[in-house]
């Protein structure tokens, strides 16, 4: 089974849709392949990013709608094992460079580990993803396979950078709007972090279609996708 992930490493629901769909495939037993494509929710912060405080209370409308945000969310991300820490956050980041991180692993077989680490450094550390020397730390602490020499140097060389323009352009010729989006073999949709019976169902639903006796031609995408998605 091949997955394809648009999220943005800044995104906390992308986190949780994350570990929602793992679990969803742990327990169906499946070794799917997972594909991360870069969206980016706040394409227009500069480089180094912007401070977290009031970057958030302009989004989300005040300093008590982001509280009661952020207390939700942690609530929700305790029940997936994920130590949600907010106020260890200092800046709200351009994502572009860990994007690009992303599939400078990706290319290098360990591209999930890495997004694992970008996530929970962001959201449970309070890593910057605009440093890389931040990043690179955090990716030796969670002992993800790389060479951090070879990382800097093609980071340096701009490696990624097309890849993540293609991803972007990708998601706006496919009317992505928002994320998660995960898209299963080119046929099924599901947008947002739904509930670990939703990915559920679409598992078996694609085991059905694909077993000997049911094998058929399929559509691209059920009507479980965005309508803009169709063409996909």
């Amino acid at each position: 089974m091949n997955i394809e992930i648009f999220s943005d490493l800044a995104c906390p629901w992308c986190f949780i849709g994350k570990r929602r769909l793992e679990r969803a495939l742990t327990s169906a037993s499946v070794n799917a392949r997972l594909r991360f494509r870069a969206f980016q929710l706040q394409p227009g912060l500069p480089a180094e990013g912007a401070l977290a405080e009031s970057f958030f209370e302009r989004k989300f409308g005040g300093k008590e709608r982001v509280h009661a945000l952020f207390e939700r969310l942690t609530e929700l991300g305790r029940r997936e094992g994920i130590a949600f820490d907010f106020a260890k956050q200092e800046r709200a980041p351009n994502t572009e460079l860990a994007h690009r991180v992303v599939h400078f692993a990706s290319v290098r077989q360990v591209g999930e580990a890495t997004v694992e680490a970008l996530f929970r450094g962001y959201f449970e550390q309070g890593v910057s993803l605009c440093e890389l020397s931040e990043i690179v730390a955090l990716l030796g602490r969670e002992n993800v396979a790389l060479d951090s020499a070879e990382l800097c140097d093609r980071i340096a060389a701009g490696e990624g950078k097309e890849e993540v323009q293609n991803d972007l352009r990708l998601a706006s010729a496919y009317g992505v709007g928002g994320v998660p989006l995960f898209i299963f073999d080119q046929r099924y949709a599901v947008e947002g972090a739904q509930p670990i019976e939703h990915f559920q169902r679409i598992i078996a639903k694609l085991r059905v279609e694909d077993s000997p006796q049911t094998r058929r031609s399929q559509p691209v995408l059920s009507e479980e996708a965005r309508p803009n998605l169709q063409g996909l």
